[in-house]
């Protein structure tokens, strides 16, 4: 099931900072994976995030040993 809870991120603005809510599991401003407390948390959705990126960086490893791939 995904999850419904949203993720605060304190962006700059001027000399202070906006509080910019975001769902969990989307995109930081930095191109982080947001993640909740509870999400944190949770050692299934740990090893699925994990297991993503490691898919994420074999294939980019390939792709490179190609010639195709992220610099």
């Amino acid at each position: 099931m995904k999850c419904t809870n949203t993720v605060t991120q304190y962006v700059p603005r001027g000399y202070d900072y906006k509080a910019v809510e975001s769902p969990c599991g989307s995109t930081g401003i930095h191109g982080e994976r947001l993640q909740c407390e509870s999400c944190e948390r949770d050692p299934v959705k740990q090893e699925e995030h994990k297991r993503i990126m490691d898919d994420a960086d074999h294939d980019n490893a390939w792709l490179a040993s190609a010639g195709w791939g992220e610099a």
